[in-house]
Formats: C-alpha cells, structure tokens, sequence
C-alpha cells in the first residue's frame, strides 16, 4: 500500500529540502566522515536510485540517523531523468546538478547496505550476497518516468520500513 502524503507533510518535507541536494553525495569528508553509507542501484543511475537516495537523507537526517545515503546505475545516463529531476524539484529535492555514475565492487563494499532497485547485481555485489541482510531487492517500484508520485511512495514505504531496521540493529551496538 502505498503512502500518501498528507499537505502538512509535504510543507515539512519542502521546508526541510528546499535548495538542498540530497542525492549528492557529501562535497568534502568532513560533512559527515564515517558516516554508514546505504547504497542505492538502478540500471541507468538516474532515476530510481536518485529518488531513493534522496528521500532516505532527507527522512534520515530527520529521524537523527547517522546514514547517508548514494546513487549509483549499472549502465549511467549522462544525467537524471527528467522526470525524477522535475518530481523531486517539485518536493523540494534539487538534484539537477547531480551526475550519475556506475556502481563499483568498492561501492558495494563500502556500503552497510545495497538496494537493487530492478537490476542485476551480480557482477559488482559478489560478496554481499553472502552477508545476511546486506543486499535488498525493491523489484516492485514502478517506473518513475510513468508515475512519480506512486514510484516516490513506494520508495519511501520501503526506506521507512529499512529505517527502521537500521535504527533497531544500531539500538544494539
């Protein structure tokens, strides 16, 4: 079921977001150094894995999480899509500056967790198949070129749900 946003949420959302990029990642390492890295992956790097990387910081940042969030593709486009970029700019989210780029084995790595958001992993995620709870598949967000509104909440749905599985295990450290 997806989540519908009310009117006093949306004004929140846009009065936290407004001008702020949360798709890129951190400019310097001082932003947020050492900060768990949860890695988000769609074929093109521009769309999907754009969306969720920026809701997650935003809902991240609000619920005092440590996690940051970035946006990587399988094949990257040479820029977001049009359809995430005015979606998410309508949010609030300015992502039109952000570039996307291939997904590494390093990135996989370094992340506490990957989400696969509709592509195949498995050339650059060898070793995460094997840590349980590290790789996630969210094969069943819909297109956000056809609907963003029902793609985001889909997407955000999902990140609470993460959110709160992350908050839980770092409730126990």
């Amino acid at each position: 079921m997806a989540t519908r946003f009310p009117p006093a949420m949306i004004a929140v959302l846009l009065a936290l977001g407004a001008g702020v990029n949360f798709a890129q990642e951190p400019k310097t390492p001082a932003a947020n150094p050492g900060a768990p890295v949860v890695l988000f992956v769609c074929e093109h790097g521009s769309a999907k894995s754009v969306v969720a990387a920026s809701y997650f910081n935003l809902l991240a940042q609000e619920r005092g999480l440590p996690h940051r969030a970035v946006a990587r593709g399988t094949q990257p486009d040479d820029a977001v899509a049009p359809s995430a970029a005015r979606g998410l700019l309508a949010d609030g989210l300015d992502v039109r500056d952000f570039k996307p780029q291939r997904v590494s084995a390093a990135d996989v790595e370094k992340a506490t967790r990957v989400v696969s958001l509709g592509c195949d992993l498995s050339s650059v995620a060898r070793g995460a198949e094997g840590e349980k709870g590290k790789l996630q598949r969210w094969d069943d967000i819909p297109s956000v070129g056809k609907d963003y509104r029902t793609s985001r909440d889909a997407m955000v749905d999902h990140i609470k749900r993460l959110m709160d599985e992350l908050a839980e295990k770092g409730s126990h450290h």
